[in-house]
């Protein structure tokens, strides 16, 4: 199986930049130039739904998951790959949310169903509640991963011609999309399962279509230029829309900047070759922690906010050292959890 090691520093960059985001917003951390963009970084979540899908086509291609045994090893890996730290992060929130009041146990007990099952981004109220404003990916990745199987299956028996024109079709609903929220003043689909599917299918889509193309010529965008060009071109889009203040906090309708941005990033980095990233352990671990980096964040904003207010901090290089070190810090122990979780599937023979 071919190592995409491009594949884990777009992972990293994305989980970095979705922290500048949330630093920004929740800690009011200034980041000098690239503060406005930091305060639109919730559009890589974007690229993380399109590196989901790639990275599962390029994995899994090469299995027919319309058969029995292959279907149950699919979905017992992917459950096993998020669910468990998923209900173990939302259990300690709840009790510290019940414990400061701040949630009442009825709530509780009413949506434990909706937010068991992980269908909860269907519901775009509940964006808002209990843990569902940082929790919402983890309910949409689900169902991109339950009906993963039959895209794959579809994807693979079309040809060249049907790919591209299902891509076109996939990222045009994607950019009209947001003008239909903008102009009738609608409720934001930024948490919606239907758009996020859209964008896991375009990565499966372009890994489809790179492997297509294996050992063509005209992959051009195969180097770290381009990729540089593209993620220079989104940093500086997004940052004169915010400073034109159009319409800051509507994620998805900056995708004309950033879709066709994420789509060379990720058809580029891809293909790139680096002896250095390929044996760098570092980026491994960065890459292995990002989902749990994700989760800690439910906390450290939190926890965060309450030392700042408490012991009113005003410096904003110690609000940004407060805010990362202690995301890194829940980091680590939420790792820890997950390590022993691995151990223990080993150990029974459950993956």
């Amino acid at each position: 199986m071919r190592t995409y090691v491009g594949l884990d520093v777009i992972r990293v960059y994305s989980a970095f930049v979705i922290c500048l985001f949330h630093t920004t917003i929740h800690l009011d951390c200034n980041y000098g130039i690239f503060t406005a963009f930091s305060k639109m970084g919730a559009v890589f979540m974007t690229m993380f739904f399109m590196l989901s899908g790639f990275s599962l086509f390029v994995n899994w291609a090469g299995s027919d998951l319309f058969e029995i045994p292959q279907i149950k090893i699919f979905i017992k890996k992917r459950f096993f790959s998020i669910v468990p730290m998923y209900y173990i992060a939302c259990i300690l929130f709840v009790v510290l949310s019940l414990s400061t009041k701040k949630e009442q146990i009825w709530e509780v007990i009413l949506l434990a169903p909706v937010e068991t099952m992980g269908f909860q981004s269907v519901f775009s109220s509940l964006f808002s509640y209990s843990h569902n404003g940082g929790t919402w990916f983890i309910s949409c990745l689900l169902i991109c991963y339950f009906l993963y199987p039959y895209i794959q299956e579809l994807i693979k028996n079309t040809n060249k011609k049907t790919r591209e024109v299902m891509l076109l079709l996939c990222v045009f609903v994607l950019l009209y999309s947001p003008f239909v929220v903008f102009l009738f003043k609608i409720k934001s689909i930024y948490s919606n399962p239907f758009f996020r599917l859209l964008e896991f299918i375009i990565g499966i889509l372009l890994a489809a279509m790179t492997l297509d193309y294996e050992g063509n010529e005209k992959r051009f965008v195969y180097n770290w230029y381009i990729v540089i060009i593209a993620n220079l071109m989104i940093v500086i889009g997004i940052s004169l829309g915010v400073s034109l203040n159009v319409d800051v906090g509507n994620y998805m309708l900056y995708s004309w900047i950033y879709l066709p941005c994420f789509i060379v990033t990720l058809i580029g980095l891809s293909g790139v070759e680096s002896n250095i990233l390929n044996n760098s352990k570092l980026l491994k671990l960065m890459s292995q922690v990002t989902f749990v980096f994700f989760l800690a964040q439910l906390y450290s904003n939190q926890i965060c906010k309450m030392l700042i207010k408490k012991y009113e901090i005003e410096s904003n290089l110690i609000r940004i050292l407060i805010g990362w070190s202690m995301c890194i810090i829940i980091t680590v122990g939420l790792r820890l959890i997950e390590i022993t979780l691995n151990k223990l599937y080993k150990k029974y023979a459950i993956l």
